[in-house]
């Protein structure tokens, strides 16, 4: 407890430091328009203008270089400092070889990773070109009935020279072109709705990208595939499918798609 401690203030030691000489040489060059801002009087040194943030960096730095992932090396210490590097990079990690049932994963894996992202490409396009759509019917709602109304207007008649019957002809008209943008409009958004591409996009393209970062953990040996001191497997083709199954085919009917071939 008590080397705990020890170590601990002379991290805080370090950290006031490098804190005091950061902001000191901020302090110093200062330039005269900034200086001409501040009341020197009141804030003669660093300590005084900076001193919130000296503390809350101080504060960070304490907790940052007291944490158990941050190792230190003396540049003189060749051997030492190979043993650490050694330590950390763990370059034995990776087994000799891949067993053909991982090697087979991976394949369908990959195929998997692809078609998810087809489907999302295509779903995307489909989600985009009905927003694109609707954003159009709409203005066109809005450009159809301004037209409408104005035509019921005397300054219509006078403009265009038309005649009340005329202009109340043009009127009803476009009363039902207005009719039938909105009933489109209003089929669009059905549509839109009944197909959820929007859902569909972002759950397969959020399912891919979990799966290729579960496939680079699983070549790297990393996070949940990694293997301890005695090479023993970690997670292995059981977690990828878990993975597959989560985050692609769950509640995304596949029957009619590729996902069903694979």
């Amino acid at each position: 407890m008590h080397l705990i401690l020890t170590h601990f203030f002379y991290r805080a030691d370090v950290a006031e430091f490098l804190v005091d000489r950061y902001f000191k040489d901020a302090y110093d060059n200062l330039n005269p328009r900034q200086l001409e801002k501040i009341d020197l009087d009141v804030f003669s040194s660093h300590e005084s203008l900076y001193k919130e943030r000296m503390f809350a960096l101080a504060t960070n730095m304490t907790l940052l270089l007291s944490s158990e992932n941050i190792y230190h090396l003396n540049l003189e210490d060749i051997e030492g400092g190979g043993r650490l590097v050694n330590k950390l990079v763990r370059l034995d990690r990776l087994p000799k070889t891949n067993p053909l049932e991982g090697l087979e994963l991976l394949r369908s894996a990959w195929q998997d990773h692809d078609v998810a992202m087809m489907f999302a490409g295509r779903y995307k396009c489909w989600c985009k070109f009905l927003f694109v759509l609707q954003l159009l019917l709409g203005w066109s709602v809005v450009a159809v009935a301004a037209v409408a109304v104005f035509l019921e207007t005397s300054a219509a008649s006078t403009i265009f020279e038309l005649g009340p019957v005329e202009a109340e002809t043009y009127s009803l008209q476009l009363k039902s072109i207005l009719f039938g943008v909105s009933l489109t409009m209003t089929l669009l958004l059905s549509l839109g709705a009944v197909s959820s591409s929007k859902h569909k996009w972002r759950h397969l393209r959020h399912g891919a990208c979990v799966l290729k970062s579960a496939i680079w953990c699983y070549r790297a040996r990393v996070g949940m595939f990694e293997m301890d001191e005695t090479r023993r497997r970690g997670a292995g083709a059981a977690e990828l499918v878990r993975l597959i199954n989560q985050h692609i085919l769950l509640n995304f009917p596949t029957s009619n798609t590729f996902f069903f071939k694979f």
